[in-house]
Formats: C-alpha cells, sequence, structure tokens
C-alpha cells in the first residue's frame, strides 16, 4: 500500500480569500506567507518581476500560485484553483509542486 501523503493545512480565511478571488474575477496570482500570514497577489506572469521585489523588501515568502500563472518556473510551489465536487458545486482544488492532486485542510472556524 502506497505511503499517504498529509494534506495540506491552510486557515480557513485564506481558503475563503482564495475561493472568492478564484471565483469572482481576481483568478490568478500567487500567495505570500509571513510568518502566520498569508496574502493574496493577484495578477499575471508579467507581473512576476515586481511582486519578487516587494516580497524580498517586505521578507515575505512565495507559497502558492493560485489560477493560471507559471512564474516563477521551477520552483517547488502549490497550485490553488477551482475545481466541481459535483454538477454545480464549486470547491477549492491543490496540486502539489509535481501537479498531482493533494488533500487540502482548512484549520478554523
Amino acid at each position: 500500500m502506497p505511503d499517504l501523503l498529509p494534506a495540506l493545512k491552510i486557515p480557513r480565511t485564506l481558503a475563503q480569500d482564495l475561493f472568492t478571488a478564484l471565483q469572482f474575477g481576481a483568478g490568478q496570482g500567487w500567495v505570500s506567507r509571513h510568518g502566520a500570514e498569508y496574502r493574496l497577489h493577484p495578477g499575471t506572469d508579467a507581473d512576476w518581476p515586481e511582486l519578487a521585489r516587494q516580497l524580498a523588501r517586505f521578507g515575505e515568502t512565495l507559497f502558492a500560485r493560485f489560477g493560471e500563472v507559471e512564474e516563477p518556473r521551477a520552483t517547488g510551489l502549490w497550485r490553488f484553483r477551482m475545481a466541481e465536487a459535483e454538477k454545480g458545486v464549486l470547491t477549492l482544488a491543490v496540486e502539489d509542486a509535481d501537479g498531482k492532486p493533494r488533500e487540502l485542510a482548512i484549520d478554523g472556524d
């Protein structure tokens, strides 16, 4: 039996922010982390160089991509996207750095 990979655990506020961004228009970009705080940075691949400078300036770490952005390439980042759980029911899904679907655990109430 193969080893089960642990679920990615994220705060409920991040899950809600990602779901809203993906569902209502800011459908691609990045997620940064500074300590226990997460921030969404909507944008396109063309916005990556400026965002990288901002992250360095403020001591934030790049955590994930969401939507269709590909930059920065060759980095081990999570990717969040919308998925259809059943007909007409959307959910937040996550893939690991290799593009394999992973379980998502949402922490908090």
